[in-house]
């Protein structure tokens, strides 16, 4: 989705699905529409490198026995030895 669509949507519809009498600044109003944009941005680069991941990082983790969250952190997310 283009960003103009989300600050569109932050500064014009946002204020129609609020209750009324509730006011929010609209610098604040933009600034969280950029946030949420840049964070679905940095989502989906973090979701295409792990899927690049090749799927024998996936099975070593399964042989050693390790837990989920070890295994994440220990065999998946490892950055490979530069030697």
């Amino acid at each position: 989705m283009p960003l103009i669509t989300i600050l569109f949507m932050a500064s014009v519809m946002l204020p129609l699905f609020l209750p009324s009498g509730t006011s929010i600044d609209k610098l604040l109003r933009a600034q969280i529409a950029i946030i949420l944009f840049s964070a679905a941005y940095l989502a989906e680069i973090i979701r295409g490198g792990l899927q690049a991941i090749p799927k024998g990082q996936y099975e070593a983790a399964d042989a050693l026995g390790l837990s989920y969250w070890r295994k994440t952190r220990l065999i998946i997310l490892r950055r490979p030895s530069p030697w």
